[in-house]
């Protein structure tokens, strides 16, 4: 399955689920703690408040994602 993440601001997000991680130092919050620049290890949470109070500890700031699961054109299959 191949699972790509949009900024919300790109708004072409049809049948996306909004997600939310941590930025920090031009880079996000992995779920071990780190940082790193790659939306796709990013840490992420569901709730908005949730990622509010975690980038406030840390001194981060909270950006919106979305999730986009695209489908096989020849097959039909989540890729």
């Amino acid at each position: 399955m191949f699972i790509l993440l949009n900024d919300s601001s790109t708004r072409n997000n049809e049948g996306g689920e909004k997600v939310y991680a941590v930025k920090v130092f031009h880079g996000y919050i992995d779920g071990c703690g780190r940082r790193t620049r790659k939306k796709e290890e990013a840490l992420l949470f569901r709730d908005v408040n949730q990622a509010e109070q975690f980038a406030e500890k840390i001194g981060g700031r909270v950006k919106e994602l979305v999730i986009v699961v695209e489908k096989s054109e020849k097959t039909g299959a989540l890729m």
